[in-house]
């Protein structure tokens, strides 16, 4: 899909080449790893051990071989730390890691358009087996196994169609016996479902209610707690946490870092060792930014680990802005492979000047019957209610959503629906004095 903001530029699609790091604890080796796809879809690495600290940014895989964000983690019983992502055709792929063989060949488990997101995976020791989550092409959650002697196991549907609007992530809690998948719904709820060998799958839950997730979710377990800890990214760009105990439920929704900390979902990790939450993530400069939890010590101050530019592109230096203008946005995706998914032209006519920006109109390219167009807002200069339009005026510009007036760092949702369509989102962060930014979702 392209986007155009004032010219027409490539972005990265839903399933992002670069972003969101994947993170492990290797106690062979006593050490924090950290995998991520490059801006250039390589696949690198950095590693931290106590006494030396971080180690040089390795290149695991060259150029051109991701087709998304990595998952990663550690079987023990093969004393491996096993990376997963997809290739540039959709395929699943893996690549392992041991201290006597070093990096081994990526090897393809599951043909070309098997993934439609970043894959997440865990280790359960009580049945032996690598378990790897990800979006089918319909949004169900799907699921390939490894274990030891038998092999791969076929694809398999956890939840249906539609049901997740994010990247999976998932952890092992050996206390429950349980392996837990969380991802974000449609509506960007944080929802779960869990695996026990007495009882199989149940249910897909909500923990978080709609609208709480910005980003996919990233999980550990904790074993001086016995919590499953899930991290995310708030619509205003801040980290969030979210903790569940066998005795107490779940916790409320805590801010770990404020509004625009994060560049992209986070990964975590549990280190025995230090017994430390440890929560990787890009800042809004594409450097890998880190911040840890203790029970002594509690949240430590954010860490950089690396420069600028490595895990999210960082934007071309802008020619000093004018305090004033007007210009449109157009959202122009691709059609897609499969059916039932919108891709429609959105254009947006702002006006801004300085901190203030005036939505002038918008039109909508052809879509189906019934569809509805809405904008809603979070921030403090936002409209007091939804604005929404019908499918008898979407095709000219529509000046019904204009004349609102929003203000420096309020967001946006656009959302596209029609019955029986996947919808077609975006969001768009208003700026001080220059034409409002734009990223589809």
């Amino acid at each position: 899909m392209t986007l155009a903001v004032g010219i027409a530029c490539a972005v990265s699609p839903a399933v992002a080449v670069a972003g969101a790091p994947a993170t492990n604890f290797d106690a062979d080796n006593h050490s924090q790893n950290v995998y991520f796809a490059g801006t250039d879809g390589s696949l690198r690495e950095i590693a931290w051990v106590p006494g030396p600290g971080w180690g040089p940014l390795s290149t695991v895989v060259p150029a051109g071989s991701l087709g998304a964000g990595p998952g990663t983690n550690v079987d023990p019983e093969n004393h491996s730390q096993n990376v997963y992502f997809p290739g540039s055709d959709g395929s699943l792929r893996e690549i392992s890691w041991t201290p006597s063989a070093r990096w081994n060949r990526v090897s393809v488990i599951a043909p070309a358009g098997t993934l439609h997101s970043a894959p997440a995976t865990n280790f359960d020791p009580e049945n032996h087996s690598q378990n790897v989550y990800f979006a089918g092409a319909d949004g169900s959650l799907q699921e390939q196994a490894w274990v030891s002697g038998a092999g791969w196991g076929a694809v398999s549907v956890v939840a249906p169609g539609g049901s997740l609007g994010s990247s999976p992530a998932t952890n092992f809690d050996p206390d429950n016996h349980s392996q837990n998948v969380y991802f974000a719904g449609p509506d960007q709820s944080l929802r779960e479902i869990s695996w026990t060998p007495s009882a199989g799958w149940d249910h897909v839950s909500v923990v978080a209610p709609a609208g709480s997730l910005g980003s996919a979710p990233a999980t550990n377990y904790d074993a001086d707690n016995k919590s499953q800890n899930v991290y995310f990214e708030g619509p205003d760009g801040s980290l969030r946490e979210i903790a569940w105990t066998a005795t107490s439920g779940w916790s409320h929704i805590y801010v770990i870092l404020p509004a625009g900390s994060l560049g992209s979902a986070p990964g975590t990790n549990f280190d025995p060792e230090n017994h430390s939450q440890n929560v990787y993530f890009s800042g809004p400069d594409g450097s890998l930014r880190e911040i840890s939890w203790t029970p002594s010590g509690h949240w430590d101050a954010m860490s950089v680990v690396t420069s600028p530019g490595l895990l999210v592109a960082p934007a071309a230096a802008p020619p000093p802005p004018s305090p004033a203008g007007t210009g449109s946005v157009a959202l122009t995706p691709t059609r897609p492979k499969r059916e039932r998914t919108l891709a429609t032209k959105i254009v947006m006519k702002w006006h801004w000047n300085h901190r203030r920006t005036r939505l002038l109109w918008v039109k909508v390219g052809p879509a189906p019957r019934h569809a509805a167009f809405s904008i809603s807002c979070r921030g403090r200069g936002c409209p007091p209610h939804k604005l929404q339009a019908t499918s008898a005026t979407l095709h000219r510009r529509h000046r019904t959503l204009s004349g609102k007036v929003y203000r420096a760092g309020d967001r946006l949702l656009v959302t596209l629906r029609a019955p029986h369509w996947r919808p077609e989102r975006a969001r768009i962060t208003i700026r001080n004095g220059r034409q409002p930014s734009v990223e589809l979702l």
